[in-house]
């Protein structure tokens, strides 16, 4: 669909001005942005070393091994296949390993019955802690335990501080350690003449499926025209998005693991939509077009989209929605839109750094 279809689909049920524009999306539609001029938003900075990755808000869920995030998902009955007796024994016949793989098998059901969450907690502890092997095996391990942390967070089966501080010490672990780590992280040497955005649409096309912000991000780099000649850890695992409306946050995922969050805005009335979402256009300093009216540049009073627009792909379900910065920051943690997304300004640059087109992104209920 258009941008101009998706600007007056978005904001339908406002036709008769009962709303405040507050950068929201209506019914079947939401708010229609327009390609403006400008660069793309600022790398994320916090949770390098020394600072906290989840310092503000938490952590997310994992992706479906087939190409998005999931929800809950259908399982077996809780008296069907292993249980939290099984982990434990196999803990304490020091096989933290096995036990940390056999808890990660589990349906989401199963993580959630009593006693079997803080069991699978305890395997990815034990593992993290455990000795022996070099610094390649050490990262595995570490590798390993945040993957169980991560899913025990994201299908609820643990509260999110009861694990949080450890994630974030083992993404750290992983991330910043300065090592590859296979289907996690390659190294590439930058040469001279190399810039970010070609080796982004060049060299790494097809294999790195995140926004140059998470490559920063990773290596410690301020700014994309401070990439120098020097050894680079790249990410090969997609960004996700995972967006929790019960909670109002926005969870950014790395493969299975979250590494930032942010607060949102969303629609009023459970007007955002649920479901997996594709991001079809990503638009700096957007124009906004309200329904049957004249185009409100970036930049002015009315327009509500503020510095930048994620835009989906529509489906039959949901057109012209999407996530977007705010003219009114008070907005964030309300349900005051017509359903699109809602950021910060600073939060929503960080984040258009990290995405790329085809960043999948699931809005789930609770």
């Amino acid at each position: 669909m258009g941008r101009t279809l998706a600007a007056i689909l978005c904001l339908g049920l406002l036709g008769w001005g009962a709303y405040a524009l507050l950068g929201g999306a209506g019914p079947g539609g939401g708010e229609g942005a327009a390609a403006g001029a400008g660069a793309g938003g600022l790398p994320l900075e916090a949770g390098r070393p020394g600072a906290s990755a989840l310092a503000e808000t938490g952590v997310a869920g994992n992706p479906a091994p087939s190409g998005g995030p999931r929800g809950p998902s259908a399982s077996p009955s809780p008296a069907a296949g292993p249980g939290a007796a099984e982990i434990r024994g196999l803990l304490q016949g020091g096989r933290e390993r096995d036990a940390v793989a056999l808890a990660r098998a589990l349906p989401p059901a199963r993580l959630r019955e009593p006693g079997l969450a803080p069991a699978a907690r305890d395997a990815a502890l034990a593992l993290a802690a455990s000795a022996g092997g070099g610094p390649a095996d050490r990262t595995a391990r570490a590798d390993e335990a945040r993957r169980l942390l991560a899913r025990l967070a994201v299908e609820d089966a643990l509260p999110l501080s009861e694990v949080r501080e450890r994630l974030d010490a083992l993404n750290r672990e992983v991330l910043f350690g300065g090592r590859e780590v296979p289907g996690v992280l390659f190294r590439h040497q930058v040469r001279p003449g190399d810039t970010l955005d070609r080796l982004m649409r060049r060299e790494w096309k097809g294999r790195v499926r995140a926004g140059h912000g998470l490559v920063l991000w990773i290596n410690g780099i301020s700014a994309p025209d401070r990439l120098r000649v020097a050894p680079i850890l790249v990410p090969e695992e997609p960004v996700r998005l995972l967006v929790r409306k019960g909670h109002h946050d926005l969870w950014v995922l790395l493969g299975e693991v979250p590494v930032r969050t942010f607060p949102v805005g969303l629609g009023m009335n459970g007007r955002t939509p649920e479901g997996v979402f594709e991001i079809e256009e990503l638009m700096p300093r957007p124009d906004y077009w309200p329904p049957g009216g004249k185009r409100v540049p970036f930049g002015h009073p009315d327009n509500p989209l503020g510095t930048r627009w994620m835009g989906f792909k529509d489906t039959p379900d949901a057109q012209g929605f999407g996530i977007h910065g705010t003219s009114d920051p008070s907005s964030i943690g309300k349900d005051l839109s017509q359903g699109c997304v809602r950021l910060a300004n600073g939060d929503v640059e960080a984040l258009f750094t990290w995405t790329v087109p085809g960043t999948l992104v699931e809005i789930r209920a609770r």
